[in-house]
């Protein structure tokens, strides 16, 4: 797509009515969200709007299949250790990621652990400060695991 295409799609979605549509979707949204009064009807609203996401994305896998997962070398850092991880989130579908786990010394395990996808950046699982975060919440005695995106 060119320079001109892309110029004339922007103005066409900041002046159409496609920011309308949006716009009115939202609010939808925000109502149906507003009109739930009790944990049932909050229960069966989560259950619409799980089957919804999950038609959305095409389904989950019928089957589970074996991780096949293996772990690169560990490299010890400042309050941290850091490990290359591949494995398959289902067959011919590989992940790689980086496993950052605390100081043994420091904090015993087992340990909380937060998911660190990446996103944004063009260099995903190996931006800088996306690195640096994920050592921050290591240092603090969390498990962080981040991996890159397909693509």
């Amino acid at each position: 797509m060119g320079l001109i295409a892309i110029a004339s799609l922007l103005l066409a979605l900041t002046n159409g009515a496609l920011i309308d549509e949006i716009a009115a979707a939202d609010r939808r949204a925000d109502a149906a969200v507003a009109a739930i009064r009790t944990s049932e009807e909050l229960k069966t609203k989560q259950a619409e709007w799980r089957a919804e996401w999950i038609k959305g994305i095409g389904g989950l896998p019928d089957a589970k299949a074996p991780l096949n997962a293996k772990g690169g070398p560990v490299v010890t850092c400042d309050g941290f250790t850091l490990q290359n991880v591949l494995f398959e989130s289902l067959p011919g579908v590989y992940v790689v990621g980086h496993l950052f786990l605390p100081d043994v010394a420091k904090f015993r395990p087992p340990y909380p652990c937060v998911m660190m996808p990446m996103g944004h950046s063009d260099d995903g699982i190996l931006n800088l400060r996306y690195a640096t975060h994920a050592a921050m919440a290591a240092r603090a005695g969390m498990a962080v695991f981040s991996w890159d995106p397909i693509g």
